[in-house]
This record gives C-alpha cells, sequence and structure tokens, in this order.
C-alpha cells in the first residue's frame, strides 16, 4: 500500500552561492506509476475497473463537406457557421470517416466499459447514454443518428452535458471524454468551452480532443480545453488516421491505473513562482502559477496510464540566503491519488519537500542539464501563444519575431522538423501576408511533442470546394 506512485524532483540549479542575490530557479517535478504497482496488476486481465467513455461528435453543417468519391450538384446553397455551402448528393464526408473512426473503437469495447455520444450543432443531441460495451449492435446502429442533425458548432454546451451524465455514473469507472470538432465555437465563445473544460477537470474526468482537418480547426484552442485534464490534442490531416487515432486514445485509456490525480504545492514567502509548464505527455504552457491566501496551487494530473510519465515545470525565483551552509526549502509538493482495481475509494498521498544548497563553494555551482532542456523546450509554447495572440490582433510584426525566436530556440535543441515548419510560416506570410490556419496548426501541433517524440507532420489539404452533401433527412 506504499510505492505505487513516483513523484521525482529536480531542480535546474542544486546548489547557489549565498550572495545575497536572487537566484532565477526551475523545479521538473515528474509523476509516474512504480515498477511496484505495475508487477501487481501484471497478471490482470484488466487493469482498471472499465471506462467510461463519453464521445463528443460534431455534426455541424461543415461537418458535411465532402473529402472524398463522386457527387452530383443539387443546385442548392447553404450558409452554415459564415460559410456558403454548394450541396451535393454522393461522395464522403468528414462525418462519415469520424464515424467510421468510433466504430474501431466500438470493436474494442469490453463489457466493463460504458458508452455515451453526444452529437452536437447548435445543442448537444444524446444519441445514446450508457450502453454496455457489449451491447456493440446497438451501438453502431444508433451512431447513424448522428447524420440526422446539422446547424452550428456549440461546444460548450455538449462539454456540460457530457460532464453532467459522467458525473452522475458513480461505477468506479475511468472517466474520459474523446472530444471532436472540425471548427470553432459559432454561436458560442471559446471562453465558455475553456470554462466547462476545466469544470470536467476538476471532477477527475479527462478530454482528448480531436481537430479534424486542418484548414478550419483552430488547434490552439483545443490544446487550452485539453490543458486542464492533462489530457492529449491530436490534428487529423489525413483521413486515414482518424480510425488510427480515435482507436490509440482509446486504448490509453484502458491503460489507466491511477484516477483524481493532483499536486498541491505549497510554496514558502521568500520564492517567487511564476510560469509554469507541463513538459510529457505533451507539451503546454499553462499560465502564471495562481497561489491562494495559503501560498498554494493544484496541479490536476486527473489520471495516470501504466506507462507514461507526466513532467511539470515551475518557474522561481529565490534568494541566495547568506549565513553559512545551508539547505533551502523552496517547495512542498503533496501527492494525492485513487487506485480503484487494488483500494476502490481510498486515497492515497506522498509527499516531496524540494529544496537547494546554498553555500560559498564556487565548484558545486553547475547547471541539471536535463531540466534546462526541458523547461527550454515547454518554454516555447508560452512564445506561440504570444504569437498568436499578436496574429488575432492583426500584429504581424511582433507574430513573427516570435517565430522567429521559436526558430532559434529549436535549433539550439536541433529540432529540425519544427525548425522547417515555423519557416515555412514565416516564408508564407512574407509571400502571401497572411498566415493560413493550416501553417499555424502543423507548427503547433510539432511545438506540442516532446523534442525526442517529435515525429514528421504530413500536410494534406482537404478539396477546397466548399460542398456539403445532402443530409438523410433534408
Amino acid at each position: 500500500m506504499a510505492g505505487e506512485l513516483v513523484l521525482e524532483t529536480k531542480v535546474s540549479d542544486p546548489y547557489i552561492l549565498q550572495d545575497g542575490k536572487e537566484h532565477i530557479v526551475k523545479a521538473c517535478l515528474s509523476v509516474y506509476a512504480s515498477d511496484e504497482v505495475k508487477e501487481r496488476l501484471e497478471g490482470e486481465k484488466q487493469i482498471n475497473n472499465g471506462v467510461d467513455l463519453c464521445l463528443l461528435i460534431d455534426v455541424s453543417g461543415s461537418m458535411f463537406k465532402i473529402v472524398g468519391g463522386e457527387t452530383s450538384p443539387t443546385g442548392r446553397k447553404q450558409i452554415i457557421d459564415g460559410v456558403k455551402y454548394n450541396i451535393v448528393t454522393g461522395g464522403t464526408t468528414k462525418l462519415d470517416i469520424a464515424l467510421e473512426a468510433v466504430k474501431k473503437v466500438v470493436d474494442l469495447l469490453r463489457p466493463t466499459d460504458n458508452v455515451t455520444v453526444i452529437a452536437y450543432d447548435d445543442t448537444p443531441h444524446i444519441i445514446l447514454q450508457n450502453l454496455a460495451g457489449s451491447d456493440k449492435e446497438r451501438i453502431t446502429e444508433a451512431l447513424e443518428k448522428c447524420k440526422d442533425y446539422s446547424g452550428n458548432t456549440n461546444i460548450s454546451e455538449a462539454l456540460k452535458l457530457g460532464r453532467l451524465i459522467l458525473n452522475n455514473n458513480n461505477n468506479g469507472k475511468i472517466k474520459k471524454m474523446i472530444f471532436m470538432t472540425d471548427g470553432v465555437p459559432y454561436g458560442d465563445t471559446e471562453e465558455a468551452g475553456i470554462r466547462q473544460a476545466k469544470l470536467i477537470a476538476e471532477t477527475g474526468i479527462s478530454i482528448d480532443c480531436l481537430g479534424f482537418g486542418g484548414n478550419d480547426v483552430n488547434f490552439s484552442f483545443l490544446e487550452k480545453l485539453a490543458k486542464p485534464s492533462n489530457g492529449r490534442t491530436e490534428l487529423i490531416n489525413e483521413p486515414e488516421e482518424a480510425r488510427d487515432m480515435f482507436t490509440e486514445l482509446f486504448e490509453n485509456s484502458t491503460e489507466v491505473i491511477i484516477t483524481n490525480a493532483k499536486l498541491e504545492l505549497t510554496f514558502p514567502k521568500y520564492v517567487r513562482v511564476t510560469e509554469h509548464y507541463k513538459g510529457t505527455p505533451e507539451v503546454a504552457y499553462l499560465g502564471k502559477v495562481l497561489l491562494d491566501r495559503e501560498r498554494k496551487a493544484t496541479v490536476n494530473l486527473v489520471n495516470i496510464e501504466r506507462n507514461q510519465e507526466y513532467k511539470f515545470y515551475f518557474l522561481m525565483t529565490i534568494p541566495g540566503k547568506s549565513g553559512g551552509d545551508a539547505s533551502l526549502g523552496i517547495m512542498n509538493a503533496k501527492l494525492e491519488y485513487y487506485i480503484p482495481k487494488l483500494y476502490g475509494n481510498r486515497n492515497f498521498f506522498l509527499v516531496r519537500n524540494v529544496t537547494v544548497d546554498v553555500g560559498d563553494n564556487t565548484s558545486l555551482v553547475e547547471k541539471d542539464g536535463e531540466v534546462e532542456r526541458g523547461y527550454y523546450e515547454a518554454e516555447i509554447k508560452k512564445l506561440e501563444d504570444e504569437a498568436n495572440i499578436a496574429r488575432e490582433r492583426n500584429d504581424f510584426n511582433t507574430a513573427i519575431r516570435r517565430y522567429e525566436w521559436i526558430i532559434n530556440r529549436y535549433e539550439e535543441l536541433g529540432n529540425l522538423l519544427a525548425v522547417k515548419q515555423y519557416r515555412a510560416l514565416i516564408d508564407e506570410f512574407r509571400e502571401n501576408g497572411t498566415i493560413s490556419i493550416q501553417a499555424i496548426n502543423n507548427a503547433g501541433k510539432t511545438s506540442t511533442r516532446p523534442v525526442n517524440s517529435a515525429t514528421t507532420t504530413i500536410k494534406i489539404d482537404f478539396p477546397t470546394t466548399a460542398t456539403l452533401r445532402r443530409r438523410r433527412n433534408g
């Protein structure tokens, strides 16, 4: 009943001089399942009590956009999400591909899993609710109802409904949402969606977000939705990727062994903590650290998978206190968590004190290269966020400067793929006087991956002709 999780702490400057000056120090907290708990569950057919899965599927009008196959014109036009479309019959739509991907997940469902499907346009529609994974035929048949809807894109109401359904299921299962969209909120706001994402994380539910079609998706917004619950964000540029991606995200859920995990951090008065970041499994800028009156802050990990490490970085300013050699506490970290498969609703915690040594031995002053590099890489996401804000304000000069800084950073890190993506973005601006969402998303997708796991991003454009297939009832 001890040692189920490992909480590892490192600092960029383990030894600082007692020179009376302020020192900037980065701290890295790593959380991962111990070998002991993995071995205890190794012989189990199932390492958790099942997955309570909620699939949120965008069925707004743009999801009926044709991406392949032969079509026939109807002569009709329709305006959806502010865009005018030609209506056709035949062909393969984005929604067709999404539903085929979901059916692949249905094949993987186990009797202990529950599935809820919510289709959303102007409003969320419950397609099916809390069906057992063994009822595959009924689930598959119900998915066809998604094609009966079409409208604008109200993301926040869909997230809210999914949260309420999952929270009402007091069954000890892993709570997971897989959220998919091909656009941005329309008739809704990003702020409302992010607010729902934060509420979802606070109740122990994780969200993975899939952006479908690089020409329209606001990838940065999807990252903000996934961030509070430590979820994953993926951009699907190729139709064939959809099935593999849905499958991977569901299989990740079946690997969860720890739930409702959170870090409670306490900082002494003499420590000034500012920025914090996520380093793995995806890189993300988490913003300013918000402290309460007791100088405490909370970081939600939510669900922890068996073979995944979770890293977080913190930027702090601390004094080089005088008075002889000493160990200076800079952070107290308390990790709380549950292991439903082994102990049900019993909660556990472990505590670590993060310290630096202070003295006058200059030969001991050195940097921890691993912490420095990880923080350096994560900080790119802050530069990217600043560039996106500047671009949205049409301040392209500031945006380009941030992108140039990012290029320099990636050159130093040796990430040639990211260098290529950001140079292409700048070249596009210099040639066209603007930057496409496609270029921004390609770069953002690359920067979300840690350097040692960055993979090639393949760009594929969906047909540019705005054609939608006529719905079954329309």
